[in-house]
This record gives structure tokens, sequence and C-alpha cells, in this order.
């Protein structure tokens, strides 16, 4: 859940070094944050699904958009569901199992693709040549239950 608020919340913007100006108002982007969780839990609740397409956010896209547009869905989004979902992804393309899925389910699918999204970018950032990392070449495990990146 933290994962979907972020992602809605978050922008390009100041690096982890923040300057004594930029702290306050972390107070407000705390604030924006509780709220837009517990309109998210409202709308998973209620089974309110427009709104939780609304503000359930991958790839810094929402849902609504990705199922409006399902041609414009990024190539690392499926790929990502493709491996998070192997099953599910032989039959349907991401935005197909959005637009099939209950409000209960959404959550779950987006937390997994995220997951699976954010395996995929470590690896490239691995592999990219991380001189500090001391690995000379990272790869993620064939089967999507098993534990752990591979080198």
């Amino acid at each position: 859940m933290a994962s979907e608020t972020l992602d809605s919340l978050l922008s390009p913007g100041p690096t982890c070094k923040r300057s004594a100006t930029t702290r306050p108002t972390w107070g407000v982007f705390a604030k924006r944050a509780e709220a837009l969780q517990r309109s998210i839990a409202l709308a998973q609740r209620t089974s309110r699904r427009k709104d939780l397409l609304d503000r359930l956010v991958i790839g810094g896209v929402t849902l609504s958009t990705l199922v409006a547009h399902p041609h414009d869905v990024p190539p690392q989004i499926e790929a990502a569901f493709a491996l998070a979902y192997p099953g599910l992804a032989a039959s349907a393309s991401f935005s197909d199992a959005v637009a099939r899925m209950s409000s209960a389910e959404l959550s779950g699918l987006v937390a997994g693709v995220k997951g699976k999204l954010f395996e995929l970018q470590l690896v490239d950032y691995l592999n990219s040549g991380c001189s500090s990392c001391g690995y000379k070449q990272v790869s993620l495990s064939r089967l999507p239950s098993q534990v752990g990146i591979w080198w």
C-alpha cells in the first residue's frame, strides 16, 4: 500500500540530501501520503473501482490511464508483468489483466509488477558497471517464485 501511495505522490526533485529549506515540506508530504492511503483503502473496501484505478500508479502512470490506452503501456511494465505472472501474461496483456480484476485483486497485481519492475531495474543497475558493487554479471532467477538475484 505504501508503495502505491509514494508513487502517487513522488515527483522528480531533490535527492536524499535535503536542505534545511526543504525539510519542513515533509510534514505536508506525510499528510498527503496518509490522505491518499486512506482514499485507496476506502476505494478498496467499497469496491469503487474507478477511484482505485485513478489512485494506483505504476511506472509513474495511473492504472486508469493504462486501461484507457492499452497500447501505451511501457514495455518495462509489460515485461515485469510477464515475469511476475507468466500464466496470466500468456493469455492477457497488463491492461487486459487490470481491466478484468476486481478491486480487491488490483493492489496485489500492482505490488507484484512493481516488485518485478524493481528487480529488473536493479539488475540493469548492477550490470551497468557499478564498480563499487563488485558483481561481474547479475541476472534474475528463471523461476518467478524463487527468492533472490543470481550472479
